[in-house]
């Protein structure tokens, strides 16, 4: 069970659909939550977070020499992850009851100017580098 299951503490299953497989900064994303439930689930509202992480990695070697003369390899690992955008788009806040059954919440949501794209860069020489975006 995924992160979006979870929430229903195994009463039923949450899945976000959109119309695209990508979108760039500036675009409007449309798509819906589609929620189906199988006992009753008391809720306060729903919200979708729309988030964008960005994750670096590398590792530097050199050599250090002591007052003896003796030499050894020193590898610095460094590694950093930061978001740098979270927006909740409010589908509905009203506590009440979600009955069994199936529901559909459409949304539209316009990315911001300016975001940076998606990309996973995997070097060969130790170096990591992501920007990701999600729904939740």
């Amino acid at each position: 069970m995924g992160f979006l299951g979870g929430l229903l503490h195994g009463k039923g299953a949450i899945r976000v659909n959109v119309d695209k497989p990508y979108y760039i900064s500036g675009e409007v994303i449309t798509g819906n939550l589609a929620v189906d439930v199988l006992e009753p689930i008391e809720c306060n509202g729903v919200v979708l977070v729309v988030t964008g992480k960005e994750k670096v990695y590398w590792s530097e070697n050199h050599t250090e020499t002591n007052a003896n003369g003796e030499s050894r390899s020193v590898t610095r690992v460094f590694a950093d992850r930061r978001e740098f955008f979270k927006q909740k788009i409010v589908l509905f806040n009203v506590q009440h009851s979600l009955a069994p059954g199936s529901y559909i919440y459409p949304f539209q949501y316009q990315l911001p100017p300016g975001l940076p794209g998606c990309f996973d860069n995997q070097s060969d020489k130790g170096v990591k580098a992501k920007i990701e975006y999600s729904i939740k």
